[in-house]
């Protein structure tokens, strides 16, 4: 970097953390994109018969509040069957998305493959509702659009950890971390407080898909004016943050934090990738596994909690929006302050790395694992809402340690190819986004909370396993692999492929 780039008056913000708050705004806005789709998809299809049972729910409350509204946009017939097609098209594309996301940001930066990714998502969710009502929602052409809308989301995640592996010093990973994926959680709170409300005013399901279209395309302008790959093609950092960032992310010797070695150098640009030692890691795979945990959780409860709250609580639409938006209201609130608790424990020497993220991943885990159940006892024995939302909201705020273990611990393991590591977790990660909801419905499709209590308990016992793994298996050093040709990589390698990005 030049230093005539660098010759700026200090910024109250350092630009870090500038970069972070703008990843975490194009983790929202995207992630929006994706989770307002069941939402509207409920009022897109036409209406069919289902089989309710009569018994083992709450009773409604008193007085009942019914709510009436008229959609008035065009709807598809599009059997059960049809819509589990196009549902898993989306995540086979979202799938496949974190491989090339991953990779690219990695050895050509991070802004770049997320740029394309807001791009074409917000193209995709723009045009959706003039392409579905022009082809009468014909099942091929609806599959093939899900698709390109799953990987171009898809590569949002990895392309976000290798920014932040090339910005974040090894002290700051676990704030930073929390930032940024608390964007998860405020998007569900969003999107249930919103979307819902948004259609019925509108009459039109189309209207949340220009609502979260726009917002992705003045998020990309925002985005390419001010975002950067890595320090060293960003325009807006002072000399001392330069300095700063250069020595913690360059060092060639690494700092020693209690007993763990912290991995602190990064290397900027193209770079081997060691793919026969990376897929042989058995640290990364009881990542992986942990990873698939928290999403059989983390999309059970998306989806499913609604469902729990209006089939067995019978709550109506306003109390059930609400219940379903405060806990991860709470969970952002509470993922920032863990990722704050984790990095001074570190800093201080209060504990091993390894032993950090191994516990705050258990409590991550089988924390909601267990208030969930206990959720599901307090439908059987009471059927008290307020009391379910107060369950739900410790049990989330309690999922919110996972960030400061798991997540955390792609930048732990390799932070030269932390897009890459998180394509493989949050990548592998997708599948209970099919399997989980498919589960739920088998044991669910009478609205039984017997059915639901058996769901809560499937959920712990997933959990319980996956954490087994990964507190036997898992680690928090740096990788061997990490440091290509097994060699000190050189802190000016490749500074000239990295004008360009």
């Amino acid at each position: 970097m030049e230093d005539s780039k660098l010759d700026k008056k200090g910024y109250f913000i350092p630009q870090r953390y500038v970069v972070a708050l703008l990843t975490m705004v194009a983790l929202t806005v995207v992630y929006m994109m994706r989770i307002s789709v069941p939402v509207s998809s409920r009022h897109m299809v036409a209406p069919m018969n289902a089989t309710r049972a009569n018994f083992s729910t709450c009773p409604e409350p008193s007085p009942v509040v019914k709510t009436s509204y008229h959609i008035q946009d065009i709807v598809f017939p599009w059997t059960t069957q049809k819509q589990l097609i196009i549902k898993h098209c989306f995540f086979a594309g979202y799938f496949i998305g974190h491989f090339p996301g991953g990779i690219i940001s990695d050895l050509y930066g991070g802004k770049h493959v997320m740029s394309v990714a807001i791009l074409v998502s917000s193209l995709i969710t723009l045009l959706t509702p003039i392409v579905f009502k022009a082809i009468n929602g014909e099942l091929i052409l609806v599959s093939i659009t899900k698709v390109l809308r799953g990987i171009s989301i898809g590569m949002i995640f990895p392309s976000a950890h290798s920014i932040i592996s090339q910005w974040c010093p090894a002290r700051d990973r676990g704030k930073i971390t929390g930032i940024i994926f608390a964007a998860t959680q405020w998007s569900v709170t969003i999107n249930n407080v919103v979307t819902e409300h948004l259609i019925m005013t509108m009459e039109s399901w189309s209207s949340s898909y220009y609502l979260y279209g726009s917002m992705g395309v003045v998020l990309l302008l925002v985005w390419l004016l001010f975002a950067s790959s890595h320090p060293d093609n960003c325009p807006y950092l002072t000399q001392k943050e330069y300095n700063y960032l250069k020595e913690e992310l360059g060092k060639k010797s690494r700092k020693k934090c209690f007993i763990v070695v912290l991995a602190d150098h990064v290397q900027y640009g193209p770079k081997p990738v060691p793919w026969a030692r990376l897929l042989q890691s058995l640290p990364l795979w009881s990542l992986v596994l942990a990873q698939i945990g928290h999403t059989w959780i983390w999309h059970g409860l998306e989806s499913d909690l609604p469902k729990y709250l209006r089939d067995v609580l019978k709550a109506d639409i306003l109390h059930r929006d609400l219940m379903a938006s405060i806990p991860y209201a709470f969970m952002g609130l509470t993922t920032i302050f863990m990722g704050y608790v984790s990095d001074y424990l570190i800093n201080r020497n209060n504990s091993t790395i390894t032993t950090l993220r191994k516990a705050l991943t258990t409590f991550g885990a089988m924390g909601p694992g267990i208030f969930i159940v206990a959720a599901g006892y307090n439908g059987y024995v009471s059927c008290n809402r307020t009391t379910a939302a107060i369950i739900f909201t410790f049990g989330l705020c309690i999922m919110s340690c996972y960030y400061a273990g798991t997540r955390v611990n792609c930048f732990d393991l390799a932070p030269n190819y932390s897009g890459i590591v998180m394509a493989l977790a949050n990548g592998f990660g997708a599948l209970p986004g099919i399997v989980a909801p498919e589960v739920t419905a088998i044991f669910t499709k009478h609205a039984s909370v017997y059915g639901w209590m058996f769901v809560f308990w499937i959920d712990l016992g997933v959990l319980a396993v996956t954490n087994m793994v990964f507190v036997f298996f898992g680690s928090a050093e740096e990788q061997p692999w990490n440091r290509a040709s097994g060699a000190e990589l050189d802190e000016n390698y490749s500074q000239e492929s990295t004008e360009a990005n």
